[in-house]
């Protein structure tokens, strides 16, 4: 299973959404124990993708259940973001439309969207211009940049003009022999009016797939990558392979902030990815830090109960 976002109900309940056609799901009571549900979004159920089926995620509006996801009309077309809703959070989801939600170019794809809604209300979605079909000009290779567009007050639709807010220019991240650079999967976090972007870059299929922020002072400002990246990679724990494309969720009672993320099976001839968790906060200068990658037994998330 791979890309997990983990969804927190207003009832307490945690939903996890994975990477796989007809999206599964699970549910818990404590982000540990997990039960399978269904599938969310049934291949066939769709109204224009038909493969793809990456990096789902829920968010909840006005009552109402809103999944968005990367998708393709064939198999060989760029990709898409595609829109669904729902009146539970283990659907059945219906597309808003017959066509994408949103489309970066058309020779273009775009991937691993993510929707904040800030303070006042106004709801950005960020997401990736797919590394594939981004050629860097002048050049022979390829990278994917981290996009936003702001979103109508009801999700309904895209407005106003997408910015490009960062690209790989790190070392870590920017190797001048390789021929393709990624900046990929982002969370966006608001801490003490900062504005956190995480984001993974590398490939996910090597073991230097890692988890690196950005701030800014404003969801569309200039992001500034954190000098001390990257954050969380196998480098702290080489039992941990390919530590990367997280979302962040607050434990049972709240007071712990959590990274769910999904890491390399070491063996897997396939390349399979399996599910990860572990502790995450900020200290006091605001930097933002995560706890690991752990491969042993940790304590419970805090439920506030004795």
């Amino acid at each position: 299973m791979a890309d997990p976002f983990v969804f927190k109900d207003d009832d307490g309940t945690y939903y996890l959404y994975v990477t796989g056609a007809g999206f599964p799901a699970f549910s818990s009571k404590d982000l540990v124990n997990w039960k399978f549900e269904n599938k969310v979004l049934e291949r066939e159920d769709c109204k224009w993708s038909k493969s793809a089926f990456w990096a789902p995620e829920v968010i909840k509006h006005n009552g109402k259940y809103y999944l968005h996801y990367t998708g393709a009309e064939g198999k060989d077309e760029p990709k898409r973001i595609g829109m669904a809703v729902a009146d539970n959070p283990l659907g059945p989801f219906k597309d808003l439309s017959n066509k994408p939600y949103f489309e970066h170019a058309s020779y273009q794809g775009c991937i691993d969207s993510h929707i904040f809604v800030d303070d006042d209300k106004r709801a950005f979605m960020y997401y990736s211009n797919a590394m594939s079909t981004n050629k860097i000009p002048k050049t022979n290779k390829y990278r994917s940049e981290i996009w936003v567009v702001e979103l109508a007050a009801d999700l309904s639709k895209p407005i106003g003009k997408p910015q490009m807010l960062i690209y790989p220019t790190q070392a870590w991240e920017n190797n001048p022999n390789a021929k393709s650079y990624w900046n990929e999967g982002a969370t966006v976090l608001k801490h003490n009016g900062i504005y956190y972007l995480m984001y993974s870059a590398n490939c996910f299929c090597a073991d230097n797939y890692s988890i690196g922020y950005a701030t800014a002072s404003s969801p569309t400002s200039p992001f500034t990558k954190y000098e001390g990246n990257p954050i969380f990679s196998s480098k702290t724990n080489p039992e941990v392979s390919g530590p990367g494309h997280h979302s962040v969720v607050s434990s049972p009672d709240g007071t712990e902030l959590y990274c769910v993320y999904h890491s390399r099976i070491k063996g897997s001839e396939d390349g399979g990815r399996m599910i990860n968790i572990d502790k995450m906060g900020f200290r006091p200068n605001g930097e933002l830090y995560i706890e690991g990658p752990t491969s042993t037994p940790q304590p419970y998330p805090s439920t506030g109960k004795k």
